[in-house]
């Protein structure tokens, strides 16, 4: 039998470092660190392609969320946030909506709350705490937001009641001020994994299903008002 050796090669973690490529030929446009080491990420456009929202997860420091401006002279931070993960820009703005999750990572980190920035002022312009949705914040646990159109963020999580298996939840706040429009009560089971197609619609999966779903058109009405 052969003899194993204990792997004794130190293991050095390095600051990451963001690069923009250039799509068609793989060309290095520009570099810059950035002071996470992060072992999952989540990014997001401006439309009009002048801004990226980079949020990245590092272990035992949550998410770091930055927003960077390609320039001729290179990769420029504007700001950021902390604890927050980026779910997209609001169209015809510059605001960023964002999502944070109890993560309990330092003390009385307990919060779960969806967030609007101004990402040109770098200034906080809406909160909501999500834990209004729910009866039990300190078990029940938000998982995912998502921008359905202009007017509407989809939020998910699931719901810990006693006695009865987790239950799946999703519900619709306004885009603009984050408060809260109500629960969506959908014909069939859903899970938390929500994918926005851009056209005001969205996927749903549960188990080997895929569903396809739009607002009603009383509600898209209303958010247009």
């Amino acid at each position: 039998m052969p003899t194993l050796k204990p792997d004794t090669e130190e293991r050095v973690y390095v600051r990451d470092t963001l690069m923009l490529l250039n799509t068609a030929t793989g060309a290095v446009l520009a570099e810059r660190p950035v002071g996470s080491i992060a072992s999952d990420m989540t990014g997001a456009w401006h439309p009009d392609g002048h801004l990226l929202a980079l949020s990245c997860w590092t272990a035992w420091a949550s998410w770091t969320t930055w927003w960077v401006e390609p320039r001729h002279d290179g990769l420029h931070i504007r700001g950021g946030v902390g604890m927050h993960e980026v779910v997209g820009f609001l169209p015809g703005t510059s605001r960023a909506l964002t999502l944070r999750r109890a993560e309990h990572i330092a003390v009385n980190d307990d919060r779960d709350e969806l967030a609007a920035h101004d990402a040109a002022s770098d200034e906080q312009t809406a909160l909501f705490d999500l834990s209004a949705l729910v009866a039990d914040p300190e078990n029940d646990e938000f998982t995912a937001a998502c921008l359905i159109d202009a007017a509407h963020v989809l939020v998910t999580g699931r719901i810990f009641a006693r006695c009865r298996p987790p239950a799946t939840r999703h519900w619709l706040c306004d885009a603009r001020t984050l408060a809260p429009l109500g629960r969506l009560r959908y014909p069939r089971r859903v899970g938390t994994a929500v994918t926005a197609l851009g056209d005001g619609t969205w996927l749903t999966r549960h188990g080997d299903e895929l569903h396809h779903w739009a607002l009603p058109p009383t509600v898209r009405s209303a958010g247009r008002a």
